[in-house]
């Protein structure tokens, strides 16, 4: 009994499948990997030429162990004869479809195409192999790529592949018949109805002999007068054969120069053509959004020498971009982001700079595209640049980084706050409150450093929000920003957070930061709150750090009424301030 090869039913390990089905099943799945490897990164790289023999030898082991291979391609499915080798798995109701697999994509490539059959035979050359998988990995990657799968091949000239394809006179014929109408003897199948779309059998085509015509073609020739003499076929064609091979160069050379002729210099002097003769708004309107097509394109090829370019030559047929606003607000949304992503990273420091270069030329149209990079990106040298370009792009207008404060990763909070410190000014301020607030005190650290570039009456209420946190590195940032200015409202807040009562309990470290920040601070002015520190709790006093560094502070301040309150605590009944005074005492003496 033949085995059941329903979707829903696709055996995972592909054991049901024929030897034959299995190693051409396996080599898809490596084809369809080594393609994805081979977009991602140069053709220079070692890594895609290591994949791309293995492939091929892959292949060659194939066709040596079981001959020439007929493969058959629909919409979903890749079959060997009448086998399917690959084919999507459809979830029974009711459950998750599993990620698809990397050669579920193949079908549809080449079906999209018109190919329907490829057979490739025994004895295949590397160069055939090579040419039909450059042309596979050009087709799949770049989508703006003018030439089809099959035109790529068929310019290729393969020898060892041959191709089978939906004929070009096909003619296909749709239902004109209007709603209501039940009659179908009448239905003339010459037109689209604008009011509903055919379906079914309603979508035909006739290839071959009709009624009233010949062959494909609709019109006769029967009425064709005859000739009166006959000639020899065989001499005929020798004699055209001469000019045929001379039309055969001449096209294959006007073919070779269309193809090898630089596209992009022909199309700059075309655009400037154009607007030299009309220099309309319409016509620069025109040749603005050509020249957005053109920068998007290499963007999305990664090509940032080319896109540099273009974007100059868009520059130059509109300035502002106003012409351009709204679609190219929307066409960036629609790159591929994470792809553009992945090969920057791989890039050289030239293509960096050039991407920096385009999302500061595209200005608040680039952002998205900036940040999608600084995001994606795990090394330091794209996030650099991405961060470098957004640090000019945003510097007019911050809250474009309003929604990478939001986001909901820490790091791409962190990063965007780092920005922001950048810019800096009055304009940052409202998201640095709200990056404030972030749980994570690497953000929280970020903003505090962030802070440096603001007017100081602006960051303070921000830097005494943070003096509650129980990060040591974020609350010596903060201690160390806020010694910066010392402002006396800020010393008034630490005094007396110095001075409550469960102050005391605080971990030692804590302690030490603000003594280390109040030793440099403290006047006169603050010499009776520490007195009152220093013999807090009278003859009942217990050691303390706070009660020691108080004393520490009032031999720092070293006035006569610093010393006098050192004096005084000295006379107490209570051997705990007699002790921290004694060590206020001490540093004097050692100073």
């Amino acid at each position: 009994m033949a085995p059941d090869y329903s979707p829903q039913q696709r055996a995972h390990s592909h054991k049901d499948l024929s030897p034959a089905g299995q190693a051409l099943h396996a080599w898809l799945r490596q084809f369809a990997r080594a393609l994805r490897v081979a977009r991602l990164y140069r053709s220079d790289n070692p890594v895609v030429k290591q994949t791309r023999d293995l492939v091929a030898n892959g292949l060659s082991e194939i066709l040596k162990n079981h001959g020439t291979i007929t493969l058959r391609f629909t919409a979903r499915e890749i079959r060997l004869e009448n086998e399917p080798v690959v084919r999507p798995y459809i979830a029974p109701p009711g459950h998750d479809a599993p990620p698809p697999n990397p050669e579920d994509t193949l079908p549809f490539l080449f079906y999209r195409d018109g190919i329907r059959t490829l057979q490739i035979a025994e004895g295949m050359p590397r160069e055939d192999f090579d040419s039909f998988f450059d042309a596979v990995r050009m087709v799949g990657q770049e989508a703006t790529h003018h030439d089809d799968l099959l035109t790529l091949m068929w310019q290729a000239n393969l020898t060892y592949i041959r191709v089978e394809a939906v004929p070009l006179e096909q003619t296909i014929y749709l239902s004109s018949r209007k709603p209501g109408e039940k009659d179908k003897d009448e239905m003339e199948f010459n037109a689209l109805a604008f009011s509903w779309a055919p379906t079914g059998t309603e979508i035909h085509a006739e290839l071959g002999q009709v009624q009233g015509a010949q062959g494909l073609h609709r019109d006769t020739f029967d009425d064709w007068e005859l000739p009166y003499q006959t000639g020899d076929a065989k001499q005929a064609y020798e004699d055209l054969l001469p000019d045929v091979e001379l039309a055969r160069s001449f096209l294959m050379a006007t073919w070779a120069e269309d193809r090898d002729r630089v596209w992009t210099t022909e199309a700059t002097d075309t655009l400037r053509h154009m607007l030299k003769v009309d220099p309309s708004d319409d016509t620069r309107s025109i040749v603005a959004r050509s020249a957005m097509t053109w920068v998007l394109s290499a963007i999305h090829r990664t090509d940032w020498k080319e896109a540099t370019e273009a974007l100059a030559l868009l520059k130059e047929f509109d300035s502002d971009l106003r012409f351009v606003r709204d679609e190219l607000t929307a066409k960036v949304k629609e790159l591929p982001l994470n792809d553009i992503s992945e090969q920057l990273e791989e890039s050289d420091d030239q293509d960096q700079a050039r991407f920096a270069a385009v999302s500061v030329g595209l200005g608040p149209y680039g952002v998205d595209l900036a940040l999608a990079v600084m995001t994606l990106c795990s090394r330091s040298r794209p996030r650099a640049a991405a961060c470098t370009a957004l640090c000019y792009t945003c510097t007019e207008n911050p809250m474009l980084l309003a929604g990478a404060v939001n986001d909901p990763r820490w790091y791409v909070v962190r990063n965007a706050v780092f920005i922001l410190g950048q810019i800096g000014g009055v304009e940052v301020m409202d998201l640095l409150r709200v990056a404030a607030r972030h749980p994570e005190p690497r953000v929280r650290r970020q903003v505090v450093q962030a802070l440096g570039g603001v007017p100081a009456e602006q960051r303070l209420p921000i830097l005494l929000s943070q003096l509650d946190t129980r990060d040591q590195q974020l609350l010596s940032a903060t201690l160390a920003m806020l010694s910066r200015d010392r402002r006396p409202r800020a010393l008034k807040s630490l005094l007396e957070r110095f001075a409550a009562p469960n102050f005391e309990h605080a971990p030692e470290w804590v302690l030490r930061g603000y003594l280390h920040t109040l030793s440099d601070w403290v006047d006169n002015t603050c010499v009776p709150m520490l007195a009152g520190l220093l013999e807090r709790g009278g003859w009942m006093a217990a050691p303390s750090l706070v009660r020691t560094g108080s004393a520490r502070l009032l031999q720092k301040i070293g006035t006569d009424a610093s010393s006098a309150a050192l004096e005084h605590a000295l006379r107490s009944r209570s051997p705990a301030i007699r002790e921290a005074a004694m060590q206020g005492m001490a540093g004097r003496r050692a100073a």
